[in-house]
């Protein structure tokens, strides 16, 4: 759930529905310039756990849910992240190697034009 403040955060406005049903959580959330929120969390699937980002606006609610990463991997999404950047917002998070000899964690960024 996503919920506004008009009044400096004393009260909220009504939420809205973000995740698809079966959300893990992990969530971030920043606000973009032109006001509306860009928020991500972890949720399950039947191939695994997808990273997933939506846009948020006062009015609507999330806009159109979308996946970043899908992980069907062992381990589990090391908690995410997002900062804005000039051109875009940068998502940032670990991703679990196998406990194979070898196989290091590794860090996942991918930079998103908004």
């Amino acid at each position: 759930m996503a919920s506004f403040s008009q009044d400096a955060w004393r009260g909220f406005l009504p939420p809205h529905r973000v995740e698809l049903g079966d959300a893990i959580g992990r969530v971030d959330t920043i606000i973009l310039r032109d006001s509306t929120a860009l928020v991500s969390w972890v949720e399950r699937t039947g191939r695994g756990e997808a990273l997933m980002v939506c846009r948020v606006t006062l009015e609507e609610g999330c806009l159109s849910p979308g996946r970043l990463h899908l992980n069907s991997g062992p381990g589990s999404l090391n908690f995410p992240r997002m900062v804005r950047v000039p051109g875009g917002v940068l998502f940032a998070w670990t991703q679990p190697g196998s406990n194979i000899a070898g196989d290091e964690d590794q860090i996942q960024l991918v930079l998103g034009g908004l």
